[in-house]
């Protein structure tokens, strides 16, 4: 426990920073390219490190299977779960991913609209 609390202390405020700032671009590129309704709330401090977003109408019936398919024909892992009832894209940026990795996602995710 004191390793982990002294990792924390350490490079916790970098982490958050760089989740936040990889969140903020992701939001901002689905907003610009993709267009879909975002269900998560926008201000930082209501945010948590899922942002979740309304699937298309020729989509939303898919459920796992949209999952599946993105990562059979992209290699994209994403999540879609239920949301009261309807199926719902969750995107979740860390410290792992890069700028590309998400201009990548957005890339593929906005052929979903055509």
């Amino acid at each position: 426990v004191p390793e982990m609390l002294n990792f924390w202390k350490n490079y916790g405020p970098e982490i958050l920073s760089r989740r936040a700032s990889l969140m903020e671009l992701l939001r901002k590129k689905m907003r610009e390219k993709v267009g879909w309704k975002c269900l998560s709330p926008d201000h930082p401090e209501m945010a948590g490190p899922l942002v979740t977003y309304e699937l298309p109408l020729q989509h939303r019936n898919k459920g796992f299977g949209l999952m599946k398919e993105l990562l059979e024909k992209h290699h994209l892992q994403i999540g879609i779960t239920q949301v009261k009832g309807e199926w719902v894209l969750r995107l979740s940026p860390h410290v792992y991913n890069s700028e590309e990795d998400i201009q990548r996602t957005v890339e593929i995710l906005s052929t979903l609209n055509v």
